[in-house]
């Protein structure tokens, strides 16, 4: 099993730090305890549950990424996957 660096940015095909596992797995999160924590506060109200998910989402997003930020500073990037290390073998420098 191959262990990957849930913190390091990922690279993309035009060789872009793109954000990290981690920052994505926050995503996914916080999006989620964001609407469940609206639709509960807002007692099934749709509008008062997208303002509330807005909210929260937004401070927690912001929170979580700095924090994520600071602890991934001065990790070495990761290509988004193996199909992209052997394109920059074939090329040279990984452009076309």
């Amino acid at each position: 099993m191959i262990s990957r660096d849930v913190l390091a940015p990922l690279k993309n095909h035009e060789g872009v730090d793109t954000p990290s596992i981690a920052s994505r797995l926050w995503f996914l999160l916080i999006m989620a305890l964001s609407v469940i924590s609206g639709w509960l506060i807002s007692e099934g109200d749709w509008v008062m549950t997208g303002v509330c998910t807005v909210v929260f989402a937004t401070l927690l997003l912001n929170i979580g990424w700095i924090f994520i930020g600071r602890l991934s500073d001065g990790r070495e990037p990761i290509l988004l996957s193996k199909s992209l290390s052997s394109d920059s073998e074939k090329n040279g420098d990984g452009k076309e």
